[in-house]
């Protein structure tokens, strides 16, 4: 096996010839970038990967599994997904977005895998973390390479590259949709949500102009499950599996009751964790809305959502997204009339006057950093706006 080690300061081109692949990567290594190493075999048999024969690794804090996460080796380093975006954060270039809850907390590399089995490694890079402390920081890594790079794989590691199949995890590439409207509903968890509510919630969406929702599944019931897989096969619903890994000092059991474990912030990286898969995974949509399961974005005049944002985008079209005062309903007491129409949504129009609380938001992926729960941050030279509540009933 041929090994390379290449450094080049400032604007260098560099033609590779794989051998196993009868053709060329063009490699174009800018001022803060490099290529690290490239490996190729001079029997003209490309990178090989194997699957070696071992346990799933165990989540330390529930002692079952890992089912969704990857960790490699004792790198307490955990990645869900990885995603394939042209220009940003670097122009130019070819950007693979990893989301990681990470432990570590030192140098890593990128191990990535492409369509000829060559291995590229090149160096990770921080680009965002979740604000706050936490055992296991919800964290996103950015590995840059040349634009037209056929990447299949990828993987992190703070020392080799491991050659087993089972230590990588797919590049996706964002779906895209101009035009359309999706939400990113977070994390739906527990045996308190009623299934009739979330179809309630669902179909209100549809009946909006939601064309996508994303939700991620923490341990829900079949009853809540079977939701997901009829609303999945309909193509409005897109359902990603997830778990929180990991061992916390003093937790029996990670989950996202806040009062279990909100001494320690670890809290605020796992609610905050989707947000990261969030940004990738709906960004080829022009337009996001970040709410829970609970909640409803319900314009005053319009009776769709878009005709609604196209009115805003009109009026602010400098804006990276707008922020959106929430009515807090109680409909489990001071209702103002008996009668029960059997749609639970319907409660709040016979519960007390709503309370203004809090925020959420709807934005523009091109124009946006990572949103956290209730914020946005845009990119210069865009603002964010914050509606009045006479424009926006949630």
């Amino acid at each position: 096996m041929l090994r390379r080690r290449y450094r080049y300061p400032a604007p260098f081109y560099v033609c590779l010839c794989l051998l196993s692949a009868g053709g060329y990567v063009w490699w174009r290594s800018g001022q803060d970038l490099e290529i690290a190493e490239v490996y190729m075999f001079n029997d003209g048999k490309p990178f090989s990967l194997h699957k070696t024969s071992r346990t799933g690794t165990l989540s330390e804090n529930s002692g079952k599994p890992l089912q969704y996460f990857r960790q490699i080796g004792n790198l307490s380093a955990l990645l869900l997904t990885a995603y394939a975006i042209t220009d940003r954060p670097i122009k130019g270039r070819l950007n693979i977005i990893i989301n990681t809850f990470d432990g570590a907390h030192v140098t890593l590399k990128c191990c990535i895998i492409l369509s000829n089995h060559t291995l590229l490694i090149t160096r990770a890079s921080e680009t965002y973390r979740v604000p706050k402390g936490g055992h296991y920081n919800a964290t996103k890594y950015t590995c840059s390479l040349p634009l037209g790079t056929d990447v299949v794989q990828m993987s992190l590691t703070s020392s080799s590259c491991s050659h087993d199949v089972q230590d990588y995890i797919p590049v996706k590439r964002p779906v895209q949709r101009p035009g359309s409207l999706a939400l990113c509903g977070k994390t739906l968890f527990g045996k308190d949500l009623r299934p009739q509510r979330l179809v309630e919630w669902i179909e209100i969406q549809k009946i909006l102009g939601v064309d996508k929702i994303l939700i991620f599944d923490l341990d829900n019931p079949e009853s809540i499950r079977k939701i997901f897989r009829y609303y999945s096969r309909q193509g409005i619903l897109e359902v990603q599996p997830y778990e929180l890994p990991g061992r916390i000092e003093g937790v029996a059991y990670r989950d996202l009751y806040r009062h279990r474990h909100d001494h320690d912030g670890q809290f605020v990286q796992d609610d905050g964790f989707v947000l990261l898969d969030c940004r990738e995974r709906l960004s080829g949509y022009s337009w996001v809305m970040g709410i829970d399961v609970d909640e409803i974005i319900l314009p005053r005049r319009n009776v769709a959502l878009k005709p609604f944002i196209y009115e805003l985008t009109a009026r602010y079209p400098q804006a990276a997204g707008f922020h959106f005062y929430i009515m807090f309903h109680y409909t489990s007491h001071g209702k103002t009339r008996n009668h029960y129409s059997g749609i639970e949504h319907f409660d709040y129009s016979r519960s007390t006057p709503p309370q203004w609380k809090a925020f959420k938001y709807l934005y523009i992926p091109d124009r946006v950093t990572v949103p956290e729960t209730h914020l946005l941050y845009a990119k210069s030279p865009y603002t964010i706006t914050w509606l009045k509540t006479s424009c926006v009933l949630s």
